[in-house]
């Protein structure tokens, strides 16, 4: 999915945003939910702040989500990124 069509369907109100949650660090049950989003037509995924699981969702074989937009809140200090 690219940038202008997440647009218009937040637009159009029609975009369905799946979250694995914020706290879920399980790669099997983020996979099963990110594979989940994918063959329900999700507009995008809302997935825990961590780059294993970005990579998992984003090159996994059993993941087909490369298409679908990601976001990854994270409300933690602690898993901020340090200022440079």
């Amino acid at each position: 999915m690219t940038l202008h069509l997440l647009q218009t369907a937040i637009a159009q109100k029609t975009a369905v945003k799946i979250i694995s949650g914020l706290t879920n660090f399980d790669s099997d049950r983020v996979a099963a939910v990110v594979r989940a989003a994918d063959q329900g037509g999700a507009t995008f995924i809302d997935i825990a702040a961590d780059p294993t699981l970005v990579k998992l969702a984003n090159h996994s074989p059993t993941c087909r989500s490369a298409s679908l937009p990601l976001s990854q809140p994270s409300l933690s200090p602690l898993l901020q990124p340090e200022p440079t």
